[in-house]
């Protein structure tokens, strides 16, 4: 638990917001498995909070057991400032996430359009992170594509940060073949 709680300190201290999310999830997990419903509703509470202002939804699909916290949450009303909308918005991602796989005797979909594979995705690309992902595509440096979109070098940063962990990528190249496949690019 000490262990989790230096993270969390870290990463906010860091700006790290999905570090701190991720974090903020897993020590509400821990809280859960010791029976701390309390603590572990604060957790997901601060996570909600943290969330909400950028729309992340994937890294409470990844932490799978944060759905019946959230459910909880939910229907208790304990949201506080935390919008229902956004709750719901994770939660419905949770059932996307995990659709019935069809029988085997049953037909499969033809290929998909390329506005339903993007649509796919738990979390969309915004309209920024599509132009700078474009412009990663063309080969351009983190501080060109700063200077061509007219924003900082750490706006940049952050946008690449948060388009890696919508498409689940790790790096440049794994970004830009997944939006390929996802038909985004």
């Amino acid at each position: 638990m000490a262990l989790a709680d230096q993270l969390i300190t870290r990463a906010r201290q860091g700006q790290y917001i999905i570090v701190t999310l991720e974090g903020l999830l897993l020590r509400a997990q821990m809280h859960a498995e010791l029976g701390d419903e309390r603590a572990s509703r604060a957790d997901y509470f601060a996570a909600l909070q943290l969330g909400e202002p950028e729309g992340f939804i994937g890294v409470f699909v990844e932490q799978g057991s944060a759905a019946r916290a959230l459910t909880s949450l939910f229907r208790s009303n304990q949201l506080e400032n935390v919008q229902p909308e956004y709750v719901e918005r994770i939660l419905n991602a949770f059932r996307k996430a995990s659709p019935v796989e069809p029988a085997a005797d049953e037909p499969t979909e033809p290929d998909l359009p390329a506005a339903t594979l993007a649509a796919a995705l738990i979390e969309p690309l915004t309209d920024r992170e599509l132009e700078v992902l474009q412009l990663m595509a063309q080969g351009l440096k983190y501080k060109e594509i700063a200077a061509e979109l007219f924003i900082s070098l750490n706006t940049v940063r952050y946008h690449v940060k948060t388009i890696y962990g919508k498409l689940n990528a790790n790096n440049r190249t794994q970004a830009i073949e997944s939006a390929r496949q996802l038909q985004i690019l």
